[in-house]
């Protein structure tokens, strides 16, 4: 991933987490897990913005397959 879609993919999280901090949508255990990855994607953005000469990296936490589909129904029912 490129920085761009980094920056993306953490404000996503980031509107998820905030959006859903009172709901159903997530339990405890899968809130962590969304935390893991928002992290895992600032330290890959942290490799890019580091000066290696590095123009991607690949945040080495992935969401489960399960978990993104409900980030991504939330994207849709929030319309975030």
């Amino acid at each position: 991933m490129n920085a761009h879609q980094l920056y993306n993919r953490y404000d996503l999280i980031t509107a998820v987490l905030k959006t859903t901090r009172q709901s159903a949508y997530f339990s405890v255990s899968q809130r962590t897990c969304l935390h893991q990855h928002r992290a895992a994607v600032m330290h890959a953005l942290d490799d890019i913005n580091a000066g290696d000469g590095w123009e991607s990296a690949t945040p080495q936490y992935q969401l489960p397959a399960h978990l993104e589909r409900i980030v991504l129904r939330v994207r849709m029912d929030f319309k975030i």
